[in-house]
């Protein structure tokens, strides 16, 4: 088998993708309703006057809108910036987190994707099926050996990069310490039975305070809390990038993560509407006071210091025991349809060129909701933290230290391989494995069934993709 990305046949490609859509489109609803309120949803066109004709050099700039509004207003400026110097016109869409990936698959079947996709999600799936242009030379250009190697993992496919990750954002438990005082809970939980058991202790319904709000709706941080349990009790998905390398129907520890978390739900650990939450859900509920636990990135915390600084005094930091996994999969990348494949390279160097500026913009100023993907500028971030700067007080344990345990991330990079999966970006995008556990906790029906199932799912898109 060639070592090149496969061409996407539309027809094969539609199979798995408007799948996805469907599926995202389902969640939709649900997320504006509780979006959290530091989200810029809207969808923005910004065009750069320039004397250039229109019909001559365009660039069309699709982001995904970020938790975090600083990072939208970084993204703009910098684009902004670039398009004035290089006297493009330049149209840029801050699309939200539940749209981008139907708009980018039907724009692919439409023939019209952007140029550019920063922040976006299914970097690996469209690189597999050969839409993306390599970045190595972008990525040689800003310096390969400071970036951290975890982010060239996550953006390699048979040893190229085809896009660049824009952060890391890792998985942390959100914790009410004054609560946790109250009851004597020992900070921080450092493995998955202190966590339950830090749950129980702090459920306390008669005040409507749940333990843990684990989100158990159609949506990423469902499945994203899933596989960190998943994966720290050992579980596998693939042995092998092929067909007969998924392992899922043997796997002993998804039915250990399915039994974990089951207990939170039946035992009323996590609030009774946790069923239907979408990603913004324990954010929201977290702010309003319903959970002394949840785990997500810090966009919690931006929240709290941007808007209840009172709240955000009671809180603490921790990344999620034993290994957390890092979120962060959000990438820039390059569509090889684009007439302007030199001027898109050149516009994804000038996001990151000024490290410096980077780490402010991208990510000091969203109070580290993001953390930068660059050796150097992690450094600066630990310096701060020992510092007890840059609104880092409230992390227990250095960000730069956290960055290091980092194994795997819920999307691509899997247990055991070396390579990234695109086909598991597929059945997260597209809410599959939310579903999955949804009927085994929620629905109660018999994991080893539901085991089987979700085994045969990848390997019919492992065999599509991969043979």
């Amino acid at each position: 088998m060639s070592n090149e990305p496969k061409k996407v046949d539309r027809r094969s490609f539609l199979y798995v993708g408007l799948g996805a859509v469907a599926l995202i489109a389902i969640g939709a609803a649900a997320y504006f309703a509780m979006k959290p309120p530091e989200v810029v949803t809207v969808t923005q066109s910004t065009t750069v006057p320039t004397t250039v004709s229109p019909t001559e050099k365009k660039l069309t700039v699709w982001a995904r809108s970020a938790f975090v509004a600083a990072n939208n207003d970084w993204i703009k400026k910098m684009c902004l910036e670039w398009a004035q110097k290089k006297g493009f016109k330049i149209d840029i869409s801050l699309i939200p987190v539940s749209e981008l990936t139907p708009k980018l698959i039907a724009a692919i079947e439409a023939g019209t994707p952007p140029d550019v996709c920063i922040h976006g999600f299914n970097a690996i799936s469209f690189a597999e099926q050969g839409l993306l242009v390599p970045l190595d030379d972008v990525v040689n250009e800003l310096g390969k050996d400071d970036i951290h190697p975890f982010k060239l993992k996550q953006a390699t496919v048979n040893g190229k990069v085809y896009c660049l990750p824009d952060h890391f954002e890792l998985l942390y438990n959100i914790i009410r310490k004054d609560l946790a005082d109250e009851k004597g809970v020992k900070l921080p939980p450092s493995n998955l039975d202190e966590l339950y058991e830090a749950a129980k202790i702090l459920t306390d319904k008669s005040k409507s305070i749940w333990g843990f709000g684990y989100p158990l709706g159609k949506c990423y941080d469902a499945e994203g809390i899933f596989q960190w349990v998943w994966f720290n009790l050992g579980g596998k998905v693939m042995s092998s990038k092929s067909s007969k390398g998924v392992v899922i129907k043997d796997d002993k520890a998804f039915l250990d993560a399915i039994a974990y978390t089951k207990k939170f739900w039946d035992e009323g650990l996590t609030p009774p509407d946790s069923d239907g939450w979408t990603d913004a859900s324990n954010n929201q509920n977290y702010i309003d006071g319903r959970i002394a636990i949840t785990q997500n990135p810090p966009s919690i915390y931006y929240s709290l210091m941007t808007g209840k600084p009172e709240l955000a005094a009671k809180t603490v930091i921790a990344p999620a025991p034993p290994s957390t996994i890092d979120g962060g999969e959000e990438s820039c990348y390059i569509f090889n349809k684009s007439k302007y494949v030199d001027d898109a390279k050149d516009l994804i160097v000038y996001l990151f060129k000024d490290k410096e500026e980077y780490r402010k913009g991208m990510c000091e100023n969203g109070n580290y909701y993001s953390l930068p993907i660059f050796k150097s500028a992690l450094e600066t971030v630990s310096q701060q933290w020992q510092k007890g700067q840059a609104g880092l007080k409230a992390w227990l344990i250095d960000p730069k230290e956290v960055v290091e345990t980092v194994k795997w991330d819920p999307y691509r990079v899997l247990p055991g391989l070396n390579d990234c999966v695109g086909v598991w970006e597929d059945v997260n995008y597209g809410y599959e494995l939310a579903t999955f556990i949804q009927r085994a906790v929620i629905g109660k029906e018999d994991p080893i069934k539901i085991r089987e199932e979700l085994h045969n799912r990848v390997v019919e898109l492992a065999q599509k993709r991969y043979g």
